[in-house]
């Protein structure tokens, strides 16, 4: 018996405008959702917290969230966090298996501190 795991990628540069994406369709459960989000820093958290809000699939999760070449420091991440954590908004929390952020702007130090952080406020995540 064979098993197949269907996967998507999505890829975001900064400037899409969030209002213009629409929900990604439900996926089956033996699926993921890995969006990609670039060049991000702290002054677009906003941004990528309305794009990811956007694209949430009706039923499902994201498997991943991804943010490459991007300079978010460690208050920029935990400012992305909170903001994918709030239940104010229509969607409500968000649930992500992982985040994972690359940035020169976070030490050892911050890389000890910043997965604590995210599973306090989202605890079905691990920040890589």
């Amino acid at each position: 018996m064979y098993h197949f795991f269907m996967h998507t990628d999505v890829h975001l540069l900064p400037g899409v405008d969030p209002n213009d994406l629409e929900c990604l369709p439900s996926q089956p459960i033996s699926s993921g959702i890995k969006l990609f989000l670039y060049n991000v820093d702290d002054t677009k958290v906003e941004w990528a917290n309305r794009v990811v809000r956007a694209l949430y699939p009706v039923q499902g999760k994201y498997t991943g969230l991804v943010f490459k070449r991007n300079q978010l420091s460690p208050k920029g991440c935990k400012d992305l966090v909170d903001a994918l954590a709030n239940n104010d908004t229509l969607k409500g929390k968000i649930e992500v298996e992982h985040l994972d952020i690359s940035s020169q702007s976070i030490t050892s130090t911050d890389n000890t501190e910043l997965p604590s952080y995210t599973k306090r406020k989202l605890p079905k995540c691990n920040f890589n």
